[in-house]
Protein backbone atom coordinates (compact mmCIF):
# COMPACT_ATOMS: atom_id res chain seq x y z
CA UNK A 1 0.00 0.00 0.00
CA UNK A 2 0.92 3.51 -0.76
CA UNK A 3 -0.21 7.15 -0.11
CA UNK A 4 0.91 9.36 -2.26
CA UNK A 5 2.06 13.49 -1.90
CA UNK A 6 -1.70 14.67 -2.29
CA UNK A 7 -3.14 12.02 -0.06
CA UNK A 8 -4.63 9.66 -2.58
CA UNK A 9 -3.59 5.73 -1.75
CA UNK A 10 -2.52 3.66 -3.87
CA UNK A 11 -0.04 0.66 -4.61
CA UNK A 12 3.64 0.12 -5.00
CA UNK A 13 4.82 -3.28 -7.17
CA UNK A 14 8.41 -3.88 -6.90
CA UNK A 15 9.52 -6.44 -9.92
CA UNK A 16 12.54 -8.47 -9.46
CA UNK A 17 14.84 -10.24 -12.34
CA UNK A 18 14.32 -14.17 -11.20
CA UNK A 19 15.42 -15.68 -14.24
CA UNK A 20 18.97 -16.49 -12.43
CA UNK A 21 17.96 -17.63 -9.32
CA UNK A 22 15.11 -19.88 -11.17
CA UNK A 23 17.78 -21.44 -13.50
CA UNK A 24 19.96 -22.20 -10.19
CA UNK A 25 17.22 -23.77 -9.04
CA UNK A 26 16.96 -25.94 -12.04
CA UNK A 27 20.13 -27.06 -11.76
CA UNK A 28 19.73 -28.24 -8.37
CA UNK A 29 17.29 -30.17 -9.03
CA UNK A 30 19.27 -32.12 -12.26
CA UNK A 31 21.78 -32.38 -10.27
CA UNK A 32 19.66 -34.24 -7.49
CA UNK A 33 17.83 -36.35 -9.85
CA UNK A 34 21.00 -37.46 -11.65
CA UNK A 35 22.16 -38.49 -7.59
CA UNK A 36 19.22 -40.34 -6.94
CA UNK A 37 19.18 -42.24 -10.37
CA UNK A 38 23.37 -42.95 -10.02
CA UNK A 39 22.12 -44.09 -6.12
CA UNK A 40 19.31 -46.13 -7.21
CA UNK A 41 20.97 -47.62 -10.16
CA UNK A 42 24.43 -48.26 -8.66
CA UNK A 43 24.90 -52.32 -8.08
CA UNK A 44 27.31 -51.40 -4.94
CA UNK A 45 25.20 -50.81 -1.86
CA UNK A 46 25.67 -46.68 -0.96
CA UNK A 47 25.26 -45.48 2.27
CA UNK A 48 25.01 -41.55 3.36
CA UNK A 49 24.68 -39.75 7.05
CA UNK A 50 24.40 -36.75 8.32
CA UNK A 51 26.73 -35.23 10.44
CA UNK A 52 25.23 -36.53 13.33
CA UNK A 53 25.92 -40.02 11.90
CA UNK A 54 22.35 -40.34 11.11
CA UNK A 55 21.48 -42.18 7.72
CA UNK A 56 20.26 -40.57 5.25
CA UNK A 57 20.36 -42.30 1.79
CA UNK A 58 20.55 -45.72 1.46
CA UNK A 59 20.11 -47.00 -2.31
CA UNK A 60 18.59 -50.03 -3.26
CA UNK A 61 22.00 -51.77 -4.18
CA UNK A 62 22.46 -52.19 0.37
CA UNK A 63 18.92 -53.64 0.93
CA UNK A 64 19.71 -56.55 -1.24
CA UNK A 65 23.16 -56.92 0.19
CA UNK A 66 22.31 -56.80 3.91
CA UNK A 67 18.77 -57.63 3.63
CA UNK A 68 18.06 -54.59 5.91
CA UNK A 69 15.23 -52.05 4.08
CA UNK A 70 15.66 -48.50 3.88
CA UNK A 71 12.96 -47.60 6.15
CA UNK A 72 14.57 -50.27 8.72
CA UNK A 73 17.78 -47.89 8.92
CA UNK A 74 16.87 -44.28 7.74
CA UNK A 75 17.05 -42.40 10.62
CA UNK A 76 19.12 -44.38 12.92
CA UNK A 77 22.76 -43.46 13.80
CA UNK A 78 25.15 -45.84 12.08
CA UNK A 79 26.32 -47.67 15.46
CA UNK A 80 22.73 -48.63 15.83
CA UNK A 81 22.72 -50.73 12.67
CA UNK A 82 23.81 -54.40 13.14
CA UNK A 83 25.84 -55.01 10.00
CA UNK A 84 27.91 -51.68 10.45
CA UNK A 85 28.71 -53.40 14.12
CA UNK A 86 29.54 -56.29 12.40
CA UNK A 87 32.76 -54.97 11.07
CA UNK A 88 33.97 -54.19 14.49
CA UNK A 89 33.51 -57.62 15.64
CA UNK A 90 36.91 -58.77 15.39
CA UNK A 91 38.32 -55.27 16.56
CA UNK A 92 37.35 -54.90 19.95
CA UNK A 93 35.45 -56.35 22.35
CA UNK A 94 33.21 -53.81 22.86
CA UNK A 95 31.74 -52.97 18.65
CA UNK A 96 28.83 -51.29 19.04
CA UNK A 97 30.54 -49.00 21.98
CA UNK A 98 33.79 -48.54 19.88
CA UNK A 99 31.83 -47.77 16.24
CA UNK A 100 29.61 -44.90 18.45
CA UNK A 101 33.41 -43.19 19.11
CA UNK A 102 35.06 -43.92 16.68
CA UNK A 103 32.14 -42.76 14.06
CA UNK A 104 31.92 -39.41 16.30
CA UNK A 105 35.58 -38.88 15.67
CA UNK A 106 34.94 -39.59 12.00
CA UNK A 107 32.33 -36.97 11.52
CA UNK A 108 34.69 -34.33 13.68
CA UNK A 109 37.69 -34.93 11.70
CA UNK A 110 37.24 -37.09 8.25
CA UNK A 111 39.28 -39.92 10.03
CA UNK A 112 38.27 -43.16 11.32
CA UNK A 113 40.42 -44.72 13.68
CA UNK A 114 41.33 -48.53 13.20
CA UNK A 115 39.65 -48.29 10.25
CA UNK A 116 41.62 -48.34 6.04
CA UNK A 117 40.37 -46.49 3.03
CA UNK A 118 39.08 -49.92 1.77
CA UNK A 119 38.12 -52.34 4.40
CA UNK A 120 37.13 -56.22 4.21
CA UNK A 121 34.89 -58.17 6.65
CA UNK A 122 32.13 -60.97 7.01
CA UNK A 123 28.31 -59.34 6.90
CA UNK A 124 25.69 -61.31 8.82
CA UNK A 125 22.16 -61.21 7.36
CA UNK A 126 19.19 -61.32 9.02
CA UNK A 127 18.57 -64.70 7.35
CA UNK A 128 21.86 -66.07 9.20
CA UNK A 129 23.88 -65.90 5.66
CA UNK A 130 27.11 -63.97 5.95
CA UNK A 131 28.64 -62.04 2.97
CA UNK A 132 32.60 -61.07 2.40
CA UNK A 133 32.18 -57.13 1.25
CA UNK A 134 34.70 -54.53 1.00
CA UNK A 135 33.86 -51.04 2.37
CA UNK A 136 35.00 -47.94 0.47
CA UNK A 137 34.31 -45.30 3.71
CA UNK A 138 35.21 -41.82 3.03
CA UNK A 139 34.13 -38.13 4.47
CA UNK A 140 32.48 -35.38 2.58
CA UNK A 141 32.87 -32.24 4.23
CA UNK A 142 30.59 -29.78 4.83
CA UNK A 143 30.22 -26.15 7.38
CA UNK A 144 29.23 -28.63 10.14
CA UNK A 145 32.00 -31.01 10.25
CA UNK A 146 31.92 -34.52 7.81
CA UNK A 147 29.35 -36.45 6.71
CA UNK A 148 30.01 -40.23 6.32
CA UNK A 149 29.86 -42.02 3.34
CA UNK A 150 30.36 -45.58 2.30
CA UNK A 151 30.25 -47.93 -0.95
CA UNK A 152 29.53 -51.71 0.17
CA UNK A 153 30.26 -53.86 -2.75
CA UNK A 154 29.97 -57.81 -2.45
CA UNK A 155 32.96 -59.79 -3.39
CA UNK A 156 31.95 -63.26 -1.46
CA UNK A 157 32.17 -64.87 -4.95
CA UNK A 158 35.93 -63.22 -5.39
CA UNK A 159 36.93 -64.28 -1.99
CA UNK A 160 35.50 -68.02 -2.20
CA UNK A 161 37.13 -68.07 -5.60
CA UNK A 162 40.43 -67.07 -4.43
CA UNK A 163 40.24 -69.79 -1.44
CA UNK A 164 39.49 -72.25 -4.23
CA UNK A 165 42.33 -71.12 -6.87
CA UNK A 166 44.66 -71.22 -3.19
CA UNK A 167 43.57 -75.06 -2.48
CA UNK A 168 44.02 -75.92 -5.97
CA UNK A 169 47.59 -74.69 -5.80
CA UNK A 170 48.30 -75.84 -2.52
CA UNK A 171 47.16 -79.78 -3.83
CA UNK A 172 49.00 -79.01 -6.77
CA UNK A 173 52.22 -78.28 -5.54
CA UNK A 174 51.86 -81.15 -2.67
CA UNK A 175 50.96 -83.52 -5.98
CA UNK A 176 54.41 -82.13 -7.29
CA UNK A 177 56.62 -82.78 -4.07
CA UNK A 178 55.06 -86.41 -4.20
CA UNK A 179 55.58 -86.68 -7.41
CA UNK A 180 59.05 -85.40 -6.97
CA UNK A 181 59.72 -87.34 -4.12
CA UNK A 182 58.46 -90.45 -6.24
CA UNK A 183 60.98 -89.89 -9.35
CA UNK A 184 63.65 -89.77 -7.20
CA UNK A 185 63.56 -93.15 -5.24
CA UNK A 186 62.94 -94.67 -8.92
CA UNK A 187 66.31 -92.45 -9.53
CA UNK A 188 68.24 -93.56 -6.72
CA UNK A 189 67.13 -96.98 -7.18
CA UNK A 190 67.95 -97.46 -10.89
CA UNK A 191 71.38 -95.61 -9.95
CA UNK A 192 72.07 -98.32 -7.50
CA UNK A 193 70.55 -100.83 -10.27
CA UNK A 194 73.59 -99.51 -12.68
CA UNK A 195 76.15 -99.74 -10.02
CA UNK A 196 75.55 -103.42 -9.34
CA UNK A 197 75.55 -104.13 -12.86
CA UNK A 198 78.86 -102.07 -13.30
CA UNK A 199 80.28 -104.27 -10.16
CA UNK A 200 78.83 -107.40 -11.64
CA UNK A 201 80.42 -106.73 -14.58
CA UNK A 202 83.57 -105.68 -13.27
CA UNK A 203 83.55 -109.05 -11.40
CA UNK A 204 82.60 -111.64 -14.53
CA UNK A 205 85.55 -109.80 -16.18
CA UNK A 206 88.11 -110.23 -13.66
CA UNK A 207 87.38 -113.45 -13.58
CA UNK A 208 87.17 -114.52 -17.20
CA UNK A 209 90.97 -113.00 -16.87
CA UNK A 210 92.11 -114.90 -14.25
CA UNK A 211 90.67 -118.47 -15.85
CA UNK A 212 92.54 -116.88 -19.19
Amino acid sequence: PTVFEDGEKGATIIASDYTAHKHIEEAVRDSERKFRDMLEQSTDGIVMTDERGVVTEYNKGLERLTGYKKEDVAGKHIWEIPFFVDAYEHITSQPRKRLKEHTNIFLKTGEMPLMERFNLYDLKRPDGARRTVQANIFPIRTDRGFMLCAIVRDITEQKRAEVALLRERGELEARVRERTAELQKANEKLMAEIDRRIESEYALKKSEAFLA
